[in-house]
């Protein structure tokens, strides 16, 4: 099984379309599931327009994505583990 996570991060607010040295790939903590959830391998993530517009100060359209943290977005990807009888 994998134990090494990764994430990107966003470091900086995007004044215009995002750009590479908003962002940081860095290593996470592998979490596992607790009881109800899954560990899941994400292999896809979108970037929609609504998580780009919170990637700014300014963000209209809810609050702006927090700094130094993984950027927020839907995926798609393979369940590791699961604590879920579903």
């Amino acid at each position: 099984p994998v134990r090494e996570a990764r994430e990107v991060a966003l470091i900086r607010y995007c004044e215009d379309a995002p750009r590479a040295d908003d962002f940081v790939h860095r290593p996470a903590p592998m979490p596992e599931p607790g009881p109800g959830e899954v560990l899941v391998r994400v292999t896809h993530l979108s970037m929609d327009p609504f998580p780009r517009m919170r990637m700014r100060a300014d963000s209209r359209v809810g609050p702006p994505m927090g700094l130094d943290r993984a950027v927020e977005g839907r995926g798609i990807g393979r369940v590791l583990a699961s604590r879920d009888p579903g």
